[in-house]
C-alpha cells in the first residue's frame, strides 16, 4: 500500500511540475513577443504634425531702405546694401543677391525662375500662393524642420518627404547647420506658378542666413516685392 502511495505521489508532482513549467514557457513566450515588438515598431518615430490653419500674412519692410532691381521677367525690392551677385542660366536658372555689410554678407537670396531644382532640401519653409504677378504668404517661416519631422532611415546622404501646413517639401536633416529657408506651395516640390501680362513663370525663392540670429524679415519682404512682368 505504501508503495503504491508513493508512486501515485510522485505521478501527481511530475503533472504540477509540467503544469508550471508550460505556465513559465508561456510568459516567456509573451515577454518575448512584446520586446521585439517594441524594437521593430514601437520605437520607431512617427511624424505628427499639428498646425494652425494658414493665415495670409502680410510683413511689412520699411521701404526707404530697399532698392530695386529689374531682371527681364521680373522686378524684386531688396536692402539697399545688397547688390546681384551673379545670374546662372545653367543647369537652373537662379538669380543670387547678397548682402555687403558685416552681417549681411552671410545672407544670400536665390531666386530660381521656371528651370528649378526640384530635390532641394531646406531646412525651414513659408508656404506661400500665387496672386497675380505677386505672391502671398501664408503665414510665417515654420520652426527647423527636424524638429517636426523624424526617419530613423536618414543618413547623410538622404533628405526627408516633411510637409508644413499641409504642402511638401525635402527636409535636409542631413546638415542642420546650412539654414536655408525656401517656399512652398500646393503645386509641389519647390515651386510656385506666377502669372503676369508677359505670361507665365514659375519661381522658388531660398535665402540663406548664416548669422546667429537670422534676419527672415528681409526674406518675407523680399516675397511680397517680387512681382511678374
Amino acid at each position: 500500500m505504501n508503495d503504491r502511495y508513493i508512486i501515485g505521489r510522485k505521478g501527481v508532482n511530475r503533472k504540477r511540475r509540467s503544469r508550471t513549467t508550460g505556465v513559465l514557457l508561456l510568459v516567456l513566450l509573451l515577454i518575448g513577443a512584446g520586446v521585439w515588438w517594441t524594437f521593430t515598431y514601437g520605437l520607431k518615430t512617427k511624424t505628427t504634425l499639428t498646425q494652425a490653419k494658414p493665415v495670409i500674412t502680410k510683413i511689412s519692410f520699411d521701404n526707404n531702405k530697399t532698392k530695386h532691381f529689374d531682371e527681364p521677367n521680373f522686378g524684386i525690392d531688396l536692402p539697399v546694401d545688397y547688390v546681384e551677385q551673379r545670374h546662372d542660366a545653367k543647369p537652373y536658372n537662379v538669380y543670387s543677391f547678397q548682402g555687403t555689410t558685416k552681417d549681411s554678407t552671410l545672407r544670400l537670396l536665390d531666386v530660381y525662375e521656371d528651370a528649378i531644382p526640384a530635390t532641394l532640401p531646406l531646412n525651414r519653409v513659408v508656404a506661400v500662393e500665387s496672386n497675380g504677378p505677386k505672391i502671398t504668404l501664408r503665414g510665417e517661416a515654420s520652426d527647423t524642420c527636424e524638429t517636426y519631422t523624424k526617419d530613423p532611415r536618414t543618413t547623410n546622404n538622404e533628405a526627408v518627404h516633411a510637409k508644413w501646413q499641409g504642402f511638401d517639401f525635402l527636409c535636409n536633416e542631413a546638415d542642420l547647420q546650412r539654414n536655408a529657408t525656401g517656399t512652398v506651395s500646393k503645386e509641389g516640390n519647390n515651386q510656385l506658378t506666377v502669372t503676369g501680362a508677359s505670361g507665365q513663370h514659375t519661381y522658388f525663392l531660398v535665402f540663406t542666413d548664416h548669422n546667429i540670429s537670422p534676419d527672415l524679415k528681409v526674406f518675407y519682404s523680399a516675397i511680397q516685392s517680387l512681382q511678374v512682368k
